[in-house]
């Protein structure tokens, strides 16, 4: 029984001292929410990705970075990449007016898919034609 006690107290101690995940996922959106409120974008993303660390089916959060870096830091290769990942996390199912799971808005992902789109034509006016584009998560290779 004696044993059984230590074990308790010791996992309790445990549990205690090491935060779980949501506690952390909390610290880290109450961070990013500061950094946002004091326009520090940088800091924002940097809070945002931690917490994703914590929270990785909150997809919503890629898009949030990218939304950052498209908008705030105006860097659209990191928004471009950003975004990209988020629209990798569209359910295969998923039509464009639906969304089966209830976790993100499909509206989000037609939001992410015209940003992404805005970022493409910017990208080929300035630099040309790709030599490989990814569009509804299937990669396109330019013909020569």
């Amino acid at each position: 029984m004696k044993k059984n006690a230590q074990a308790y107290c010791l996992s309790k101690a445990i549990r205690l001292t090491a935060p779980s995940d949501e506690t952390y996922t909390n610290l880290y959106q109450g961070l990013a929410d500061c950094y946002n409120l004091a326009q520090k974008p940088k800091e924002q993303i940097q809070a945002l990705l931690e917490q994703y660390k914590y929270d990785k089916n909150n997809h919503q959060l890629l898009y949030t970075v990218g939304r950052i870096y498209q908008d705030a830091l105006e860097d659209m290769s990191r928004a471009k990449k950003y975004l990209e990942m988020f629209m990798a996390t569209r359910p295969e199912k998923q039509t464009k007016e639906e969304d089966p799971e209830g976790t993100v808005s499909a509206s989000l992902y037609n939001v992410a898919e015209r940003r992404l789109d805005v970022i493409r034509k910017e990208q080929f006016f300035r630099e040309g034609v790709p030599s490989k584009m990814i569009i509804n998560n299937k990669e396109y290779k330019a013909v020569n």
